[in-house]
């Protein structure tokens, strides 16, 4: 066996979106040895996203507030729904105020903080399953060799890892939905500097201008379906980042521990993006996630009811997003998410 065969550390992470990002800087705080193992070899150019103002508080406790605000993002002052703005709220300093955000710049944020806390990155490698010691997780297995742990958290996303790996159940909320995004030049200017959500076809539409140069956009429609044309006024401007499309049907995956491995962010759960919260979730799942692991290593005789803590607490996200996406969409009188009473009993 190689020495890499071989190698040994306290805690792998399997995927370097803000999920994973969050637990490993969280468990690198505490001086354990990380893995973070990533499969894209870079990450990847993506429309512009939203971030509620609530993430501050997530970023200051993972060391990276006065970095991320630094970082002349483009800022909103809140939602405009159906022509009514509602506005984030404020304090004595000001009014708050959400963010526009790149992907792939707000990650190598936080991969520089995880990296200078001293976790490992590994990129372009594909964990093909769980090692497994005793009935529980151990470590993962690469192409290269194993590599052995004491835990093992899956923030794999979409993809979800954990599913396939450890038979976790899946339980479905939604209809099949899928969710467009994309970037173009210009666009429509709001007068109070709101993001717009509105009715579009079967679903909506959300927008957002990023500044003098471009809006970012979000299409959410059936699945299965072609994607719904753009109003005209965004369909005729230049294109910046081309149209993508990705899975939103809402889901959790049933349950989020077992002896030796936790999930995380949308390897656990995903929801569309009128939720409002994906990064917001991912980073308090992953802060939660780690902390919770920290508390099982530093009492392992209560590792029990910890695990069943944090798996308690996540399907109360979960209930608490489903609930708000209903009400929001009975509010509009849309039905594309509304799942049939075979599906419901299924």
């Amino acid at each position: 066996m190689t020495a890499f065969q071989t190698s040994t550390v306290d805690v792998v992470v399997v995927g370097a979106g803000p999920a994973g990002l969050a637990s490993a800087i969280v468990l690198a705080e505490a001086g354990l040895r990380v893995l973070l193992c990533e499969r894209h070899l870079a990450p990847r150019a993506t429309p512009a996203e939203s971030l509620h103002p609530g993430c501050e508080t997530l970023l200051e406790r993972l060391g990276v507030g006065d970095a991320f605000r630094g970082g002349a993002w483009p800022r909103y002052t809140g939602i405009r729904v159906a022509g009514r703005l509602d506005r984030f709220g404020g304090d004595a300093r000001g009014p708050w105020l959400g963010f526009h955000i790149h992907r792939e710049r707000f990650e190598a944020l936080l991969e520089a903080r995880a990296v200078a806390l001293g976790v490992e990155v590994r990129r372009g490698v594909t964990v093909r399953g769980l090692r497994r010691e005793g009935g529980r997780a151990a470590g993962v297995l690469l192409d290269e060799g194993a590599v052995a742990a004491r835990w093992v958290i899956d923030a794999t996303g979409r993809q979800h890892g954990a599913e396939r790996w450890l038979g976790l159940r899946r339980e479905c909320y939604s209809a099949p939905l899928v969710a467009w995004r994309g970037e173009v030049a210009g666009g429509p200017m709001d007068e109070d500097g709101a993001a717009r959500f509105e009715r579009h076809g079967e679903g909506w539409l959300w927008t957002a201008r990023l500044g003098p140069e471009a809006s970012t956009w979000t299409l959410l429609a059936p699945r299965g379906q072609p994607p719904p044309a753009l109003p005209a006024h965004l369909a005729g401007l230049p294109t910046v980042l081309p149209r993508r499309g990705m899975d939103v049907s809402w889901r959790a995956m049933r349950p989020l521990v077992k002896p030796g491995c936790l999930v995380v962010g949308d390897a656990a759960a995903v929801f569309d993006p009128a939720a409002g919260q994906g990064v917001f979730f991912a980073l308090r799942s992953g802060i939660t996630a780690a902390e919770t692991l920290r508390a099982c290593l530093a009492r392992p005789f209560l590792e029990a009811p910890l695990l069943a803590a944090y798996d308690d607490w996540a399907l109360r996200q979960v209930e608490y997003k489903v609930h708000g996406l209903r009400e929001l969409y009975r509010g509009l009188g849309m039905t594309l998410a509304r799942m049939d009473a075979e599906a419901l009993s299924a």
